[in-house]
């Protein structure tokens, strides 16, 4: 949370947020690099929001990197040489995008946090007590952990595991094709990796079919699909108090065919 070190990257108000819940830090001096490009001072029209598009319109350059790398296990050490190459190019050319932008002048402003509701503003003496509270709280959990990842730890990690694959057959995969109503009833949650389709793909195919989908565990969830990487712990401790089936791609495809073959 220290203001004085310049955190950038692209779309990361979303890490940002799921340190802080995670792991109680606060991220402060947040800039995002597809927010400042898109300001008006920056003169310039963003179509593909990621960094490979952030290099192409900003530096006119193209993005090439090792694709195997990015579906690697990252979470043995050390890492390969090209998983650090890919790595590390992320970060030059996230810098070298930043550096640019600011050559033509574009302002930067720290992505604000919203406040929750009877958060104090900072200028007032209760303000400066919650503050030290709270790094009193996060340094007694520190402390009492002794560092053993605690479930909202271990979920955040393999959150950033699963983000770090993509589907290994993706591409290479017969997909059948079935009514409009063959899914009707059904609601999934994807947790994971899927065998060939990402979430956005998956998501379509089921609407397609006339299922629905949702991110959460709610009463209308009837499955989840889930083939690689993992399932959060407590999302499939709720599947089995609550007898949620957990199935893959597979199943989902073979539900869709055995209607279209009737």
């Amino acid at each position: 949370d220290d203001t004085r070190f310049f955190k950038f990257g692209v779309n990361i108000q979303g890490d940002c947020s799921r340190i802080q819940r995670d792991f109680g830090v606060s991220v402060e001096n947040v800039h995002d690099l597809i927010t400042v490009s898109r300001r008006k001072d920056a003169q310039m029209k963003i179509t593909n929001a990621s960094l490979e598009g952030l290099v192409q319109s900003v530096l006119n350059r193209d993005m090439k990197k090792e694709g195997g790398a990015r579906i690697g296990d990252w979470s043995n050490w050390p890492l390969l040489d090209t998983q650090v190459d890919y790595a590390a190019k992320d970060v030059c050319l996230a810098y070298d995008v930043l550096a640019c932008l600011r050559e033509r002048g574009v302002k930067l402003t720290a992505h604000k946090k919203r406040k929750t509701q009877n958060e104090p503003d900072g200028t007032t003496e209760t303000a400066v007590k919650s503050k030290a509270r709270k790094k009193e709280v996060a340094a007694k959990k520190e402390n009492e952990a002794d560092n053993i990842p605690s479930e909202a730890q271990s979920n955040f990690f393999a959150m950033m595991r699963n983000r770090s694959m993509e589907p290994p057959k993706k591409g290479h995969k017969s997909i059948p094709r079935g009514s409009s109503s063959c899914l009707q009833g059904l609601c999934f949650v994807i947790s994971g990796v899927l065998d060939s389709m990402d979430r956005n793909e998956c998501h379509e195919y089921i609407k397609e079919h006339g299922g629905t989908f949702t991110k959460s565990l709610t009463k209308k969830v009837t499955h989840i699909l889930h083939d690689h990487g993992e399932i959060g712990p407590s999302k499939k401790k709720q599947a089995e108090e609550r007898g949620i089936p957990i199935v893959g791609e597979d199943y989902l495809l073979q539900l869709v065919q055995n209607e279209s073959s009737v």
